[in-house]
């Protein structure tokens, strides 16, 4: 079961530049997941990895589907990062909750799975395809740069996207909430090191741990949660860090940790 972002990739690839209906994203996306979800539930190695059945596998790779619909990205999927972000953890935790598991052995598994032993998603048949995809993204990147980030930059990594203007992420628009501008990057230090620098850089706010990954969030409640406070999180500065298995799509080889900075301009 893939990372959401390699599925969201995969679309990308499969519609060139033409933005698709909030209804077609949805319904591509899940047909990719279920695709994905039937190549390691019946791959012995995976559900064996979870110690479970193919089965039961799949059953609590429905369940959490029909949970976690409403969270599903819509709109131009590539401008909806945070709302990717959330729904991958939506479905990391009721997986693992359907299953019987923990969140820590299902990313083990999950990692596990992508370990370049699998076929790539639909849509990415071909290296050339992934050379040019990824050529076209880090020059985006360089395009636009970090000019006018107003938070602390890591400087051992590479930009790949950055969203400069809220207003084009329509989907929370909709929604009548416009998200803070948004720079993401690569770095080939761990998530470790990175936090170290901005626990001192960011002295002033709340760092989380969800689940392995960092957050840290200006004036943050006591209690954090991705699904529930997701309004919070798209307007309010933030430096996200999760860690990279290594085999993401579209990241510079050798990186390890993703830092996605929200800054007020």
């Amino acid at each position: 079961m893939k990372k959401i972002l390699y599925l969201c990739t995969a679309l990308l690839a499969v519609v060139g530049s033409s933005p698709l209906s909030a209804e077609d994203n949805s319904a591509m996306l899940r047909q990719q997941i279920e695709q994905s979800m039937q190549e390691d539930c019946n791959n012995p190695a995976f559900a064996g990895c979870l110690g479970i059945s193919s089965q039961t596998c799949l059953s609590a790779g429905q369940k959490m589907l029909d949970r976690c619909a409403s969270k599903m990205p819509k709109g131009n999927i590539m401008e909806n990062i945070a709302a990717m972000e959330a729904f991958d953890q939506c479905v990391e935790t009721y997986f693992s909750k359907f299953a019987g598991i923990s969140v820590k052995r299902f990313h083990a598994c999950d990692a596990q799975a992508g370990d370049g032993t699998n076929p790539p998603p639909a849509g990415m048949n071909s290296a050339p395809d992934m050379a040019m995809l990824q050529q076209m993204m880090q020059q985006q990147a360089q395009n636009v740069g970090t000019a006018g980030v107003t938070l602390p930059l890591y400087k051992k990594a590479s930009v790949m996207m950055h969203i400069t203007d809220g207003k084009d992420m329509a989907m929370f628009v909709e929604q009548g909430i416009t998200p803070l501008p948004a720079l993401t990057m690569a770095s080939p230090d761990n998530i470790k090191t990175i936090a170290a620098f901005y626990r001192k850089k960011l002295a002033g706010f709340t760092e989380y741990n969800l689940n392995g990954d960092i957050l840290f969030l200006e004036k943050g409640p006591k209690n954090f949660d991705m699904l529930r406070d997701m309004k919070r999180f798209v307007t309010t500065p933030h430096v996200y860090l999760s860690s990279l298995n290594g085999d993401e799509m579209m990241i510079p080889p050798g990186s390890k940790t993703q830092i996605e900075i929200a800054y007020r301009k």
